[in-house]
Parts: structure tokens; sequence; C-alpha cells
């Protein structure tokens, strides 16, 4: 018993001496251990792929109208069939990814930077800088969205890239408000309290300790936000359905911001594509979010 207890002290190592410690897995390695998540990643890898080099790979014409193969669940060289007006899924779809995309990234990127930077200003300096920064979110979002697109077309004209700044700036209260929530938490917390008392800036005390403890509930924001958006520059969501084509005067808040022509070949570009913004699912999630905020 006694050589056992040498031994095993013989084997510990000496006070002060290098222990080597267990590595934390690094990033990838843990992605590529989740299935999920692999799966999830490729399909979104592809979807870019197919939105950036979309007319090299599309096997029709998204406009070719065949009226001997309407409505086919399968064909051959139609994978995933046609329309009521014979035209190839496939292609439209692959079409339509580039616009969707742009949308949903675009004012999606816009309303977490704008609203995240307005919520911890918001929730740290608090006073009048507070009530300034959260009333006048309120009142953004008493603003019907026809009336806000109708608004930005009378300043900056029609085009997609105000139909990304519209949704993008609907969606700017919904994070405001989450990290308003999380900054007036956080910075009452222990840590916090020392870095300040060590006489940290308050820019410091912003982006190095509450700005990286306030991302976890953003992130998922994020995700629902960019679900949304889609479905609001789809104008009511239902990407896997075609609808027949419409004059582009009758779409509402879409007709107004893209204009005749865009709005003409958004509609034609199919599923997922139908950049009719800010009018049924588009004007729900607005609302919804306002919701989530209070």
């Amino acid at each position: 018993m006694v050589s056992s207890i040498q031994e095993s002290v013989a084997r510990k190592p000496a006070a002060g001496a290098d222990v080597a410690l267990p590595r934390r897995p690094g990033l990838l390695t843990r992605m590529r251990a989740s299935r999920r998540l692999m799966i999830g990643a490729t399909v979104f890898v592809l979807m870019v792929v197919a939105a950036v080099i979309g007319p090299a790979v599309a096997p029709h014409d998204p406009l070719e109208i065949n009226s001997r193969l309407t409505l086919r669940t399968f064909a051959p060289g139609y994978l995933l069939g046609t329309d009521e007006f014979g035209r190839d899924l496939l292609s439209r779809i692959i079409y339509g990814a580039r616009p969707t995309l742009t949308v949903a990234i675009g004012a999606t990127t816009i309303a977490l930077v704008l609203g995240t930077l307005f919520g911890m200003v918001a929730g740290y300096f608090r006073g009048m800088l507070d009530q300034v920064i959260m009333r006048t979110l309120d009142t953004l979002l008493s603003f019907p969205p026809i009336l806000l697109a109708m608004m930005v077309v009378g300043f900056l004209g029609p085009g997609v890239r105000n139909l990304v700044i519209v949704i993008g700036v609907l969606f700017v209260p919904t994070f405001a408000r989450l990290a308003y929530a999380e900054t007036l938490r956080i910075k009452e917390l222990e840590y916090v309290s020392a870095a300040r008392a060590l006489g940290a800036t308050s820019p410091r005390m912003l982006m190095q300790h509450i700005f990286p403890n306030i991302t976890a509930p953003l992130i998922p924001e994020h995700h629902r936000a960019a679900h949304c958006a889609v479905q609001s520059g789809d104008g009511r969501g239902d990407s896997a359905r075609v609808r027949a084509q419409l004059p582009w005067s009758r779409r509402g808040a879409a007709g107004v911001l893209l204009g005749p022509h865009d709005c003409r070949r958004a509609q034609l570009y199919g599923p997922g594509a139908e950049l009719r913004a800010l009018a049924g699912t588009g004007h729900r999630c607005h609302h919804s979010g306002h919701q989530h905020g209070r």
C-alpha cells in the first residue's frame, strides 16, 4: 500500500510545472459534428450560389410559356414541374433567389445594425436621450407600412434598393427594444460596475462589455426577421404558389416601390421573388414585432 501511494505521488506533476489541459474543439470541428447544422449550411450555400450564377445554371427561360405542359408535377427536362402557364418552376426559383436574398439579407442587416445601436445607446445613457430614441421608435411603429412606402417613393423614387430600406426600417424598433432591454439588465451586473470603476470609457463599455453579451437574443431575432422580410418581399409569403400576372398598378406598395418594369420582372420571375412588399404577411410581421417588443 505504501508503494502504491509513493507511485501515485511520483506520477503527480511538481508544483509550478506546466500541465497540458485538454483543448476545446475548434468552431469548424463543432460545426462538422452537428449534422443538422451541416445540412442547413449546405442548403444555404447552394441558395447563395444559385442566386449568384442563376442565369448560367437555369435549364430554361423563366418567362418561356409552354401551353402543352401546364401544371405538370414532372416532365422530361422539367425537374420540379411547371406552373399553370407551362413555365419551368426550377428556373423561376433560381432566378427568384437573387432578389429574395437581397431583400432578406439587406433589410435585416439594416435593422440589426441600427436597432442594436439605438437600443444600446438608449439603455446605457438613459435620461432624455432614452426618451427621445424610444419614443421616436414608438412613433415609427404607429405608421402603416403603405404610408411609409409612399413616403420613400416620394423622396427617393421606386426601386429594389428602396424596398430593402423600407423593410429594414420597419424592423428597426424590434431590434432596438430587444437590445434596450438586454442593455438595462447587463449594465447593472458586477463586472460592468467594476469596469466603470476602473475608468472605462462609454464606447469601451458598450463595445467590449455590453455588446458581446446581448448578441445571444439578437441572433434568433435576426433569423426571424429574415423570414418575415422574405414574406414581406413575397407579398403574402406563399412563395410555393405561382399566381397569375396582375397589372403593376394593382400591387399596392410593391407597385409603388418597384415601378412598372421592376415589378413586372419580379412577378414573372416567380416563387419567392414576387417583391410585393409591405402588404399582407409583411404587415402582420411588422405588428408581431411590435407585440414582441412589448
